[in-house]
């Protein structure tokens, strides 16, 4: 930079100098082992079904998606369970195995979309304009994120994560449809873990409850450097 100003053309230069270098006139003597370790120089790989995720130096990516079908379509009601249960498709299993071997926890993000509504027997008799109602008792379902180690029997909820659907009521009312996300970011150490959004339904007080999950979309993002 002859004129001290560094602008596109000096960086474009530099950059088509450097791929030069890297794609074809590298040489071994111009890396020093104490530069680059060999636990760092590692090809990606790719994985399908049933468990699909692709793994880098940098991070592996574990991905879930179900496509809009009434085939696909997650029920649940009361009587199947009060507890959190794990949504197919919104949960996977991990195993994270960080590539220095000094490191042993890492940053995880992980990214969920689904959408979901309630279907009930009661749901032309209820006002949607009764708020008193509403506020105490329209709650059929609730939501969460949620991940547990292999080696333990603690589940833990990611806090932050709780998001709640509604009970239909009269005139197709929007309340009992909706189109959720739910994100969260937790470190993990060394191992396998297990990683799902989980539903919890409301004890039935009106019978006939029913949610449906639709559209479900993970992704998961393990972080190693």
């Amino acid at each position: 930079m002859p004129d001290g100003v560094l602008n596109a053309g000096h960086l474009n230069s530099r950059s088509n100098k450097i791929e030069k270098h890297l794609n074809g006139e590298i040489k071994s003597a111009d890396i020093q082992e104490k530069e680059i370790s060999s636990s760092i120089i590692k090809p990606p790989k790719f994985y399908g079904a049933p468990a699909p995720k692709v793994e880098f130096v940098s991070s592996d990516i574990h991905y879930r998606t179900t496509p809009h079908e009434t085939t696909e379509t997650f029920v649940i009601w009361d009587a199947v369970s009060t507890d959190f249960e794990p949504i197919p498709g919104l949960a996977t299993t991990l195993h994270v195995h960080p590539q220095d071997p000094e490191k042993d926890f890492v940053s995880v993000n992980i990214f969920t979309s689904f959408y979901c509504r309630d279907i009930n027997e009661d749901q032309n008799k209820l006002d949607p304009n009764n708020t008193t109602f509403f506020a105490n008792n329209s709650v059929c379902a609730t939501f969460a994120l949620f991940y547990k180690s292999q080696n333990s029997n603690v589940i833990s909820m990611v806090p932050g994560t709780k998001r709640k659907l509604f009970q239909a009521g009269k005139f197709e009312s929007r309340i009992p449809s909706q189109n959720m996300g739910i994100c969260g970011n937790i470190t993990l150490r060394k191992g396998v873990h297990h990683i799902f959004v989980g539903v919890q339904m409301t004890d039935d007080k009106f019978k006939g409850w029913r949610v449906h999950v639709f559209n479900r979309n993970m992704i998961v993002d393990v972080h190693y450097l």
